[in-house]
């Protein structure tokens, strides 16, 4: 699978994104950060790639087509560079990293901040809805990911899903895209999404449930149908899904004005211009391209 620019681009945002919304620094364990100068992106980068090979004995490189982007505070003297990387022996594997520096001095503030660890847990999470999908009829394409992961200096281990689930800030999740027939009915898609939602609702996972219509960029206009995002959560969820007849129902007020056409070829929709609302990229197929 090849990722885009595009996509190595919203995976450097959504990091910071979250590191920018933290605060806090809920995930930042008591480390001792080197005592180092970052004055540009050649310095972030020349420390990070380095700090990766220590905390997981690999070496890594600079996702192709990226770039290296400062982030200032507006609420502090920090500036945080972004980048994405990848295991320089498997580039496909593409995460972000943080390097949060003191703007006034240019001095390291904490200790590198990664994404990497969500690549031992994708297949664990992605899997069981990714079976369920497949087996759906009415379906012109689909994309499941994890969305949300673990950003932090911890290195995961493969058997600890469930402790890296409920890390304490960030929530993973399962983001599950369908793209409809544009030729079916409503009461066609309306059955697809019920089947769908019958399928995962008992995974007793985190999930966030959304369909889009073939033909039209889903980053454009309406979405066909959303799921109640109190639904999200299964200690908050319905015992059982919503009826067909609600789906239906739900689906009455869509409407495709203001969407764009998208003939389902490269990356949907443009690059939002915040990265605190940054999207994952969504590319749909009969085969999973997210």
């Amino acid at each position: 699978m090849m990722l885009s620019r595009r996509a190595l681009i919203l995976a450097s945002l959504g990091l910071t994104a979250a590191s920018l919304l933290s605060g806090c620094n809920l995930l930042r364990e008591e480390k001792e950060v080197p005592d180092i100068t970052i004055a540009n992106g050649e310095d972030a980068l020349a420390y990070a790639l380095p700090a990766l090979e220590e905390r997981y004995g690999e070496k890594f490189s600079q996702a192709e087509g990226t770039e290296v982007t400062p982030y200032p505070s507006s609420y502090s003297d920090e500036l945080t560079y972004g980048l994405c990387a990848c295991p320089t022996a498997d580039p496909e594997k593409v995460f972000g990293c943080d390097i949060s520096t003191v703007a006034s001095t240019g001095r390291l503030a904490y200790v590198l901040e990664d994404d990497y660890t969500q690549h031992r847990f994708k297949d664990q999470v992605e899997g069981p809805f990714l079976e369920v999908v497949r087996g759906l009829s009415g379906v012109a394409g689909y994309c499941v990911r994890l969305i949300e992961p673990y950003i932090g200096d911890r290195d995961w281990r493969p058997d600890e899903l469930e402790a890296y689930l409920a890390n304490g800030f960030t929530q993973p999740e399962a983001m599950v895209t369908l793209m409809l027939p544009a030729d079916n009915t409503i009461e066609e898609w309306a059955h697809t999404v019920h089947e769908l939602l019958a399928g995962v609702w008992g995974l007793g996972r985190r999930m966030d449930i959304q369909t889009e219509l073939e033909g039209y960029d889903p980053y454009s206009g309406m979405t066909l149908y959303d799921m109640e995002s109190r639904q999200s959560d299964p200690a908050k969820r319905d015992d059982e899904p919503p009826s067909e007849e609600q789906v239906l129902k739900d689906m009455k007020s869509f409407t495709t004005k203001g969407s764009k056409a998208w003939d389902g070829t490269g990356d949907a929709g443009e690059l939002l211009s915040s990265p605190l609302w940054a999207s994952p990229p969504r590319r749909f197929s009969q085969v999973a391209i997210c």
